[in-house]
């Protein structure tokens, strides 16, 4: 489930990202935050049992 939404927060930030190109400075930033999350959604869908042990880190931390 977090993985999905993950991906999913992912492509629409890029997707905004591309869309407020004309209204905000540095949208690379944007699109760059979308990247980072469509990956760490695709990485958890691959390794579920690393990935539930990474999330837990994050959490804890």
């Amino acid at each position: 489930m977090i993985a999905a939404w993950a991906v999913l927060t992912g492509i629409l930030e890029i997707v905004a990202a591309i869309q407020l190109r004309q209204e905000i400075e540095n949208e690379w930033w944007l699109a760059l935050g979308g990247a980072a999350s469509l990956i760490f959604g695709v990485l958890l869908a691959v390794w579920p049992l690393t990935g539930l042990v990474v999330v837990t880190w994050i959490i804890g931390g």
